[in-house]
């Protein structure tokens, strides 16, 4: 791919036991391989890394990551970032009873540049990819940023709308 079209930006490099957490592109990688986790225990385990030497309580991470729910979120975003790392239960989180967990192992955090894909363009005339009696007829594109919920409780969501106008061509 060419250089103008990738995106690019610097992003932290986690290195810790058997594993590298890529923060841009929010890729685990364990053992060489890609991890496939969601984003919750992807957020755990950042804000572990970013505490490597600490022992994270249980309030913490459900403020940092959840805003406001139970304890059993974390118990079951732990229990997947363990089942990803494999190994032993304690090899890379461990479990401090009683108050929360910290990172097992050295952790080690470089900043690099990641490339990902270009933000996705398209000119008046064009079609989308996969859909060729689709045209684009407008340029025209409105963003809209939405926070719903409870500013008391940090119980909300931020929601992101964008639109473009669309033919179909006959």
């Amino acid at each position: 791919m060419d250089d103008a079209k990738n995106k690019t930006a610097i992003g932290r490099r986690w290195q810790f036991g058997w594993c590298e957490y890529f923060e841009f592109s929010r890729t685990l990688i364990v053992h060489g391989k890609l991890a496939q986790l969601e984003p919750k225990p992807l957020d755990v385990l950042i804000h572990l890394l970013e505490h490597p030497t600490e022992v994270v309580i249980k309030e913490d991470l459900l403020e940092a990551v959840w805003g406001n729910t139970s304890e059993q979120s974390i118990t079951t975003a732990i229990s997947k970032l363990r089942k990803a790392f494999g190994g032993a239960r304690d090899s890379i989180i461990l479990n401090v009873p009683g108050v929360g967990y910290r990172m097992a192992v050295p952790v080690a955090c470089t900043h690099q540049e990641e490339r990902g894909p270009a933000p996705f363009k398209l000119e008046i005339g064009q079609s989308i990819p996969g859909r060729p009696e689709w045209k684009q007829s407008e340029a025209w594109v409105e963003v809209k940023r939405v926070q719903s919920g409870s500013p008391d409780t940090k119980d909300f969501q931020r929601i992101r709308f964008s639109s473009s106008q669309w033919t179909e061509s006959t």
